[in-house]
């Protein structure tokens, strides 16, 4: 190793002891060290001299800055580093990892006086806020000055800050005049959630720390260090990326004898909801109800839940057996929480009977229109907050007037997963002329009553409509 070399690594170990040892001292340990000495054998003779000449209590004064600079960071980062915060954390405030440790014991004292004895004690001017008040009892030996004030601050709403050449105590609520030299102040971007949901998961308490901005990608946090650590550590668990559902829906038309192939029969089930997992729901528990008044109509919405398999396997008997029609089956994949909107509607145009006017026409609209919103719950279950179902057909008086009858529904609950809702209850009959005869000579006109007969038929069907909730991935 040249000369250059060998000062150069003097004065880079010089620099990390920080004025541990003497200069003059180490450059003449250098100029004696052999000159074919190698670089590792110089750098072991160096921290060897080191070890020698420092004394017991510069090496502890040395440990003390080096675990107080790796405390103050650590706090540091974990105020001021997150993926999705942006924080102006304070600067840093004078160092106390010096100061002796305490011995505190105080018996229903005054904060307010404990505060100025543990100053005295430790020689650190304190200064005290105007909402800094109540009594305080701890018994505590050897502990450090700010685990002492973390200790003593504890029962109330209190917090301090390591200023310049003090320690600011005050209160932590927004309303105390040295909160804003207290708090931090963080810019929140939620990855998921919109940011006036996350300001809504929070407790009351918290809410006063947060300030939402009109049309913003993210909210304000200010708060002290502690508490601005609660709230984040709870935004931070509340923005999850929300999990995906799978909802199936059939709509299907089944005649009255195909209800009890099925196993539906709302009456039994109603009074006796322990024969089976149907279960139906009178009107008056139904919020939202409406219907026309029709005797062909029923005169309710009803409700219930059957396992896949039970009802898959009915079904596609039925089908084969002519007894019921599937009119439509959409499905959506929605969010955990999100709005999920089904709509299976037809439109007839029909001429005006009354006015002069033939080519006017009017619009009549029927079908399926529901809004639901499911969200995952414990046990295998999901939620399933039925906002608006209504169910409306297309049918006629008896003297011929086309119409609209029309349900809704609104309500709340719970399927387990996999399984089928079932909501049915609009029932009507449907009449229909059938002829039997001779083929070709019973339509014939004036004389087609002698080659056949026609008979009017009383068709009664019910409308269903199941939904399948399904968690995908589970």
């Amino acid at each position: 190793m040249n000369r250059i070399q060998k000062h150069v690594w003097g004065l880079m170990i010089c620099i990390s002891l920080s004025g541990c040892i003497n200069q003059a001292s180490l450059q003449q340990h250098i100029e004696e060290a052999p000159s074919a000495m190698s670089q590792a054998e110089l750098q072991t003779s160096l921290s060897q001299r080191f070890q020698d000449e420092v004394t017991s209590e510069q090496r502890a004064a040395y440990r003390i800055n080096r675990q107080q600079l790796s405390l103050e960071n650590k706090q540091q980062s974990t105020v001021s580093e997150s993926p999705r915060a942006q924080c102006v954390p304070h600067p840093r405030g004078m160092k106390t990892g010096h100061i002796r440790k305490l011995d505190l014991a105080f018996f229903e004292m005054p904060l307010r006086d404990a505060l100025v004895e543990v100053s005295v004690m430790s020689g650190v001017p304190v200064v005290i806020g105007e909402n800094v008040d109540g009594l305080i009892t701890v018994n505590i030996t050897g502990v450090s000055f700010d685990d002492a004030l973390e200790v003593m601050l504890s029962g109330g709403d209190i917090s301090f800050r390591k200023m310049e050449r003090h320690i600011l105590v005050g209160s932590a609520r927004p309303d105390s005049p040295v909160f804003h030299k207290l708090a931090i102040s963080c810019h929140y971007r939620p990855r998921h959630t919109k940011p006036a949901d996350l300001a809504v998961s929070l407790t009351p308490y918290f809410q006063q720390f947060i300030s939402l901005h009109n049309e913003a990608d993210y909210l304000t946090i200010t708060a002290t260090p502690d508490t601005l650590r609660k709230i984040r550590s709870h935004l931070d668990n509340y923005d999850r990326k929300p999990r995906q559902l799978l909802l199936e829906m059939h709509i299907v038309e089944v005649s009255s004898d195909a209800m009890e192939l099925l196993g539906v029969d709302w009456n039994r089930y109603g009074r006796d909801p322990n024969t089976s997992m149907l279960r139906r729901l009178g009107t008056a528990e139904w919020d939202g109800y409406k219907r026309e008044s029709d005797p062909s109509v029923s005169s309710l919405l009803s409700l219930g839940a059957l396992p896949m398999r039970t009802l898959s396997d009915s079904l596609n008997f039925l089908r084969t057996q002519g007894q019921a029609q599937v009119k439509a089956m959409p499905s959506i994949v929605t969010l955990d929480g999100k709005e999920a909107i089904f709509s299976s509607m037809n439109t007839v145009w029909l001429p005006f009977v009354n006015g002069g006017d033939t080519g006017r026409r009017r619009e009549l609209t029927y079908g399926v229109n529901m809004k639901v919103v499911p969200r995952i719950a414990a046990g295998g279950q999901i939620k399933l907050e039925i906002i608006n179902a209504s169910v409306s057909d297309f049918t006629e008086s008896d003297q011929g007037v086309p119409r609209i009858i029309s349900h809704s529904i609104s309500n709340t609950v719970h399927v387990q997963d996999g399984d089928y809702l079932v909501l049915g209850g609009l029932l009507q009959k449907k009449s229909r002329r059938d002829g039997e005869g001779i083929p070709g000579l019973k339509d014939a006109p004036l004389v087609g009553n002698l080659f056949g007969q026609k008979q009017q038929l009383l068709q009664e069907t019910e409308v269903l409509i199941m939904i399948r909730p399904k968690v995908l991935g589970s």
